[in-house]
């Protein structure tokens, strides 16, 4: 599906500035969400093939009289369609909704229970993906795919940044990238649409390997949160990105800013990148730099006593970490196929540039031992690999 939508983007013209609601794109898609061909849809209505094909590619203007059976067939409510031709002002509620601008779901909720055409499957399919759901919505991404041609230049990326919010939620960040790369600048017509963009990048920017994309991506979505004062928010994205540069970061790089601020981050690295010497040269604190430093030394007592008193930030690399040491120091528990599992599987963080590396390491730590070196080899391409997809 994702050659598909990849060709249909690649290939989509964008020559309009302002939204309409259009019947054809409607008749389409309610069309092919009942499974009618046009054939059918034809000997049904007594309208001709041609004809039909022409309204649902927007090529004509529709009499109504004579389409009217179509819209009776299709159950398309044609007065809720001529009281809104015009979109934009949903278009934009709803994009102030999702990026908790201001709160519109009574008035969005109420607008979607009026109707049932091609704009509204839009609307709901980006808020309910922008709010967390992920597999209610496989199939209306299937029936939006038939009307991507149809879009306008808002509808287009309303859905593209909902497709992208989609893939997330599902953890696939490569065919995430793939599409947010499709999207220029020329599309983001409006700062809503900007601010969206930036917060999406942002997420992306936090898996691969370029600290200045991370930080140019940081700067960006804090730019937009500072403009519409979300306090709670700016200090979430600072305390993600200062968490990140535990491994964005070589240890000498954090003499440059506040060590303070930046102390966690700093010893994480430290040991990271096994720079021991200067590691215990700071002090001793219960903390996950220390937990990581045992892990290192082989010294299990110490890190079986230390576990339980760490706090693990809710990060894709610091959640898979706390995977890792859970089931490493679990006598019962296949650490060898543990770290295949993570290499090799779907999992967020294998496609984590700096979470890979890490798990990838402590394989080949094993895999040496056994002479396995194919598979060592197979790990790293795999590194590479990642270091370029992302």
């Amino acid at each position: 599906m994702e050659n598909i939508i990849l060709k249909k983007i690649r290939n989509k013209m964008v020559n309009d500035s302002k939204t309409e609601g259009k019947l054809g794109t409607t008749i389409k898609l309610k069309r092919k969400e009942r499974n009618k061909t046009l054939q059918k849809l034809s000997d049904i209505v007594g309208v001709s093939v041609s004809y039909i094909s022409k309204v649902e590619n927007n090529l004509i203007t529709p009499n109504l009289t004579t389409i009217k059976g179509v819209l009776e067939t299709l159950e398309i409510n044609e007065k809720a369609f001529e009281s809104s031709l015009v979109m934009d002002k949903w278009y934009l509620k709803t994009i102030k909704d999702i990026l908790a601008i201001k709160n519109y779901q009574k008035q969005l909720f109420s607008y979607l229970n009026e109707r049932n055409d091609f704009q509204a499957k839009l609307i709901n399919f980006a808020l309910k993906t922008n709010k967390g759901a992920h597999q209610s919505v496989s199939e209306e991404i299937s029936l939006l795919m038939y009307s991507v041609d149809q879009m306008t230049n808002l509808e287009f990326v309303i859905f593209l940044l909902s497709l992208i919010r989609y893939h997330i939620n599902d953890e696939d960040y490569l065919n995430a990238q793939k599409i947010f790369i499709e999207i220029k600048s020329v599309y983001l017509t409006n700062s809503y649409l900007s601010h969206w963009h930036a917060k999406l990048k942002f997420e992306l920017a936090l898996m691969q390997a370029d600290l200045h994309v991370l930080q140019e991506a940081k700067d960006n979505y804090l730019k937009y949160l500072f403009l519409h004062n979300k306090l709670t928010k700016i200090k979430a994205v600072r305390t993600e990105y200062i968490s990140a540069l535990a491994y964005f970061y070589k240890p000498n790089d954090f003499y440059l800013i506040d060590e303070k601020l930046y102390q966690r981050s700093k010893r994480i690295s430290l040991v990271l990148n096994e720079k021991f010497n200067d590691f215990k040269k700071l002090p001793l604190s219960d903390d996950l730099a220390l937990l990581l430093y045992y892990d290192y030394q082989e010294d299990d007592n110490n890190v079986i006593k230390l576990l339980p008193k760490v706090k693990f930030l809710n990060t894709i690399f610091e959640t898979a970490l706390l995977d890792y040491f859970t089931i490493k120091y679990d006598d019962e528990a296949d650490y060898c196929n543990f770290l295949k599992e993570k290499i090799f599987s779907c999992e967020a963080i294998t496609q984590h540039y700096y979470g890979l590396c890490f798990f990838a390491n402590k394989l080949k730590e094993i895999l040496l031992k056994e002479f396995k070196y194919k598979e060592v080899n197979l790990i790293n391409e795999l590194v590479a690999k990642r270091k370029f997809n992302l």
